[in-house]
């Protein structure tokens, strides 16, 4: 037991409880409930407990609940517990439940729960659980519950639960629960519920439940419940539930429950409850209640309950229960139960109760129970149950149970049980129930309980139980 201030301390025995003031500690010995002022601290034993001030410690061993306020850490150890005020920490050891104020963190171990203030992490380490103020993460090892402040994390390690203010977040790890302020994730490690607040995300990994503010989101990994006010997600993994308020999201992953501002979500993956404010959409994925405000979505992913505000939804994927308030989506996905304000809707997808204001959709999907405001529909898809306001509807899929205000619907798909207003529907396909005010219903498909007020019906198909006030 030793208690020294101004102390170099070398060798290879094992440190326990030591308190050193300003002192420099280096050997291969275990050092536990270590506590320094402004220390060195170097070697390949394991440090538990220890507690520095402004210190540096290198080594390969463990750091198991290491609390230093200015130090470095370098080395393969693993670090356990570990706070650090600002402190740079190097090496491939495990840090666990690190807490750093403006500290640098590199190596391949794991961190966990590491917190941080202004903190750069860089390695292969895993993070787990790390708090970091402004601080730069870097490395291979994965991340779990990360809060950082303003940090860049970087590397192919997993972040899991990472909380970051302003960080910048790289690798190829999973990130789960990273919370961010305004950071910069990029890897192609799974994030899985991250915060944050304006960060930008780029890998190839899952996101899951993140949730940043005005974030950029890249790589191909999936995000699920992923929360970005203005951010920027790219990526082909898959995003489920991801909130966004101002994000663009790009890649070919999975989005799933995705809640955007503004956001630009482009990719092949599927999203899946995307809510998004005036966001741009864009992936081969499907997209499954996915919400936006003003958004974009263009791409090949299916669409399954989209939620738009002024968003453009563009891809070949499937689309349901999309809404849309002035979006414009296009594809050739399926959009089932869409429900769109003022948006256009474009490709071969099936649509299937969408509900837009005033949208424009187009392809050749089926769509079901799309409810548009002023939208204009073009597509081969099937139409059932949709709903427009003011909206023009094209294309060669079936239109069933479609309500439109003032809506053009051309194509040759069946239309069935259509409410249209001021309306023209055009096509080869059957209609069936349609009700229109003052429409104009041209085409060869069969019009069966048409009813329409002040409508013009042109075509070959078969005319049954119609009704119309003043109609040609």
């Amino acid at each position: 037991m030793a208690s020294r201030q101004g102390l170099l301390v070398e060798g290879t025995g094992a440190l326990d409880a030591v308190s050193l003031g300003s002192a420099e500690v280096e050997g291969t010995g275990a050092l536990d409930a270590v506590s320094l002022g402004s220390a060195e601290v170097e070697g390949t034993g394991a440090l538990d407990a220890v507690s520095l001030g402004s210190a540096e410690v290198e080594g390969t061993g463990a750091l198991d609940a290491v609390s230093l306020g200015s130090a470095e850490v370098e080395g393969t150890g693993a670090l356990d517990a570990v706070s650090l005020g600002s402190a740079e920490v190097e090496g491939t050891g495990a840090l666990d439940a690190v807490s750093l104020g403006s500290a640098e963190v590199e190596g391949t171990g794991a961190l966990d729960a590491v917190s941080l203030g202004s903190a750069e992490v860089e390695g292969t380490v895993a993070l787990d659980a790390v708090s970091l103020g402004s601080a730069e993460v870097e490395g291979t090892g994965a991340l779990d519950a990360v809060s950082l402040g303003s940090a860049e994390v970087e590397g192919t390690g997993a972040l899991d639960a990472v909380s970051l203010e302003s960080a910048e977040v790289e690798g190829t790890g999973a990130l789960d629960a990273v919370s961010l302020g305004s950071a910069e994730v990029e890897g192609t490690g799974a994030l899985d519920a991250v915060s944050l607040g304006s960060a930008e995300v780029e890998g190839t990994g899952a996101l899951d439940a993140v949730s940043l503010g005005s974030a950029e989101v890249e790589g191909t990994g999936a995000l699920d419940a992923v929360s970005l006010g203005s951010a920027e997600v790219e990526g082909t993994g898959a995003l489920d539930a991801v909130s966004l308020g101002s994000a663009e999201v790009e890649g070919t992953g999975a989005l799933d429950a995705v809640s955007l501002g503004s956001a630009e979500v482009e990719g092949t993956g599927a999203l899946d409850a995307v809510s998004l404010g005036s966001a741009e959409v864009e992936g081969t994925g499907a997209l499954d209640a996915v919400s936006l405000g003003s958004a974009e979505v263009e791409g090949t992913a299916a669409l399954d309950t989209v939620s738009l505000g002024s968003a453009e939804v563009e891809g070949t994927g499937a689309l349901d229960a999309v809404s849309l308030g002035s979006a414009e989506v296009e594809g050739t996905g399926a959009l089932d139960a869409a429900g769109l304000g003022s948006a256009e809707v474009e490709g071969t997808g099936a649509l299937d109760a969408a509900g837009l204001g005033s949208a424009e959709v187009e392809g050749t999907g089926a769509l079901d129970a799309v409810s548009l405001g002023s939208a204009e529909v073009e597509g081969t898809g099937a139409l059932d149950a949709v709903s427009l306001g003011s909206a023009e509807v094209e294309g060669t899929g079936a239109l069933d149970a479609v309500s439109l205000g003032s809506a053009e619907v051309e194509g040759t798909g069946a239309l069935d049980a259509v409410s249209l207003g001021s309306a023209e529907v055009e096509g080869t396909g059957a209609l069936d129930a349609v009700s229109l005010g003052s429409a104009e219903v041209e085409g060869t498909g069969a019009l069966d309980a048409v009813s329409l007020g002040s409508a013009e019906v042109e075509g070959t198909g078969a005319l049954d139980a119609v009704s119309l006030g003043s109609a040609e």
